[in-house]
C-alpha cells in the first residue's frame, strides 16, 4: 500500500514539474536609437521598436530611460515614455518614445550613452488595426515664407461603421529599416472616420530635425503606420 501512494506522489510531482510554465506576453526591445542635440539647450531623443515575444496579449506597464555621461555617471533618467500600440499580442510590434532636457551638461558629446528599460503587463484589452500607408514629406512649402518637413499617414476605415478614439503611431526609418523617428496623435472620442472613408493626418517635423540626422549620417526613407483603436 505504501508503494501505491510514493508512486502517486512520484507521479504528481513529475507531471507538476513537466507541465508548461503560465502562458505570458513580454514587451522586448528589438530596435532602439538616441539622439542628443544642443542647438537650444541640450536635449535627448529615444526611438524604440518592441515586439510581444511571450504568447498572451501584454500591455505597456513601465519605463525607464537613464542617460549616461562619458564616464559612465549618470545624469538624469525619464520614465515618461510613450508606447503605441500600449497593448500588443503575441508576435506584434510598437514603438516607444520619449525626450529629456539634460541641464547637467553644455554639450551633446557630454551625454555619451544610455539604458532603455521596458516592462509589460498580462493584458485583457485588444487592438484593431485599419489599414493605412505613410509618406516622408521633405522640404514642403508651407506658404511664403516658410518650409517644414512632414510625415503623412492615410488611413481608411474599412468597417461598415464609423470609427472614434482612433490612435496613429509612425515611424521613420532609413532604407536600411534603422529606426529614426516616431510620433503618435490620438483621435479621442470627438473625431470619428466615417465608414468607407479615408483620411489624411500630417505629422509637422521640428526644424532641428533634418540637421540631427545630417551630423549622424542617416536619411529618412521609409515610413511604417500602425492605425488602430483599443477596447478595453
Amino acid at each position: 500500500m505504501k508503494k501505491w501512494i510514493w508512486l502517486a506522489v512520484f507521479v504528481l510531482i513529475f507531471s507538476m514539474m513537466a507541465a508548461p510554465a503560465l502562458a505570458a506576453g513580454k514587451m522586448t526591445v528589438t530596435q532602439e536609437n538616441f539622439y542628443v542635440d544642443d542647438e537650444y539647450g541640450v536635449n535627448a531623443y529615444l526611438f524604440a521598436k518592441v515586439e510581444n515575444t511571450g504568447d498572451r496579449a501584454v500591455e505597456y506597464s513601465a519605463g525607464l530611460w537613464e542617460i549616461y555621461d562619458k564616464n559612465g555617471d549618470p545624469l538624469t533618467s525619464n520614465d515618461w515614455l510613450g508606447c503605441y500600440p500600449s497593448c500588443l499580442a503575441p508576435g506584434e510590434t510598437g514603438y516607444v518614445y520619449a525626450s529629456a532636457y539634460i541641464d547637467e551638461v553644455e554639450s551633446a558629446e557630454d551625454a555619451d550613452d544610455y539604458m532603455l528599460t521596458v516592462t509589460g503587463k498580462s493584458s485583457d484589452q485588444t487592438v484593431t488595426y485599419y489599414p493605412c500607408q505613410g509618406e516622408y514629406q521633405p522640404d514642403v512649402q508651407v506658404n511664403e515664407y516658410y518650409r517644414q518637413d512632414f510625415v503623412t499617414a492615410e488611413i481608411t476605415n474599412d468597417t461598415q461603421e464609423t470609427v472614434f478614439g482612433m490612435e496613429v503611431v509612425v515611424a521613420l526609418m532609413d532604407e536600411e529599416g534603422n529606426l529614426l523617428y516616431v510620433e503618435h496623435t490620438d483621435f479621442y472620442d470627438s473625431t470619428g472616420i466615417n465608414a468607407g472613408s479615408t483620411v489624411t493626418y500630417r505629422f509637422a517635423l521640428s526644424d532641428n530635425w533634418p540637421e540631427i540626422w545630417d551630423k549622424a549620417g542617416v536619411t529618412p526613407a521609409k515610413v511604417e503606420v500602425l492605425a488602430y483603436t483599443i477596447q478595453e
